[in-house]
């Protein structure tokens, strides 16, 4: 399954990029098919509070290894309801390993 702004956050969470960068690329998949952007792209993870740094919409450190950070792009439609995915990765010397694995499939 395809999952548009997921799959560009994981693609393209590695050392280099800043934080706000991959907030952005992942933020204009969802602007982009014409919904509104109601929720950052992510945050830390770490062992003190839920949503740690980096904020991922507003930090402008880059990604380096050993960061563990939480992917959560959403869909929000007005009057209907929103659906986030959200994984927890790590960043490694060459890009990210996912650290939660469940299926992206919607079942009814």
């Amino acid at each position: 399954m395809s999952c548009g702004a997921y799959d560009v956050a994981i693609e393209n969470a590695r050392p280099g990029v800043r934080c706000i960068d991959l907030n952005d690329m992942a933020s204009r998949v969802i602007t982009d098919a014409g919904y509104p952007l109601a929720h950052r792209m992510g945050h830390g993870v770490g062992l003190g509070l839920s949503h740690e740094w980096p904020a991922l919409d507003t930090e402008t450190a880059e990604l380096a290894p050993g960061m563990t950070i939480c992917i959560e792009p959403g869909i929000f439609v007005p009057g209907l309801g929103n659906l986030k995915l959200e994984d927890d990765l790590v960043i490694t010397e060459h890009g990210c390993e996912l650290l939660t694995h469940c299926s992206l499939d919607l079942v009814v």
